[in-house]
């Protein structure tokens, strides 16, 4: 969401694109709820950081045309993503 508030286009990338959809529904909750607490960060709305953070189906499609490469893996949320800016 970081990435996503200053702008930058952001894909994530799960073997499971059950995990992916779940991500990216939980990621516009929290950025919903940064919002409502006047916390959210950049200039762009929830609406728009949202369309910058997308899913993709193969991680090639998620490491093309990168600047940076992120491993996030978590065993309580069950996801291993690879987010890319």
């Amino acid at each position: 969401m970081l990435f996503a508030s200053g702008g930058y286009e952001v894909k994530l990338y799960d073997s499971e694109l059950q995990i992916v959809s779940e991500a990216l529904n939980d990621i516009l909750v929290q950025l919903e709820r940064a919002n409502s607490v006047g916390v959210l960060r950049g200039q762009l709305s929830v609406t728009e950081q949202h369309r910058l953070i997308t899913g993709v189906h193969s991680l090639a499609d998620c490491i093309s045309d990168t600047i940076y490469v992120q491993v996030w893996h978590t065993i309580c949320a069950q996801w291993n993503l690879c987010t890319i800016v």
